[in-house]
């Protein structure tokens, strides 16, 4: 195997003829299983439920589902970054973002003073409380 790139196998997008002549065969018995399964659960009049239907409920599910596609299901997942190159760029991503954001909001707040839209009450002073992440709070603002 060639390392890193796939080699062999189909060409992305071909359909899978093996799987594709199943679930053909599987969606003709789509009404039928259908229809089974409304009269397992007793919805169709005059039709008994079933007295043991787990099997026949899951033979006729895996049918539905080998026709139809499985439902989709939800997964709640946490993911973290272990490789310490990639958590090194995201920092520094990061904190050219916050330099560059910095940036902005001193031209913006130039040129709303030099228009005379904003006057500074409070003045800003950069803080680094050990994150790093260069907040701004107001001067004089209690340390605790």
């Amino acid at each position: 195997m060639a390392i890193g790139r796939k080699t062999g196998g189909r060409v992305a997008g071909t359909p899978n003829r093996a799987t594709a002549d199943i679930k053909a065969f599987a969606q003709e018995y789509t009404p039928k299983a259908i229809e089974a399964l409304a009269k397992l659960a007793g919805l169709v009049d005059d039709v008994p439920p079933a007295e043991s239907e787990q099997a026949r409920v899951a033979a006729i599910k895996e049918l539905l589902d080998r026709g139809h596609g499985k439902s989709i299901q939800s997964v709640d997942a946490t993911v973290t970054q272990t490789d310490p190159a990639a958590e090194a760029r995201s920092k520094e991503i990061m904190h050219r973002l916050i330099a560059r954001f910095d940036e902005v909001v001193a031209i913006r707040r130039a040129e709303a003073r030099a228009s005379g839209l904003i006057v500074d009450v409070m003045p800003q002073q950069r803080i680094t409380n050990g994150s790093g992440n260069g907040a701004k709070k107001p001067k004089g603002q209690f340390e605790g």
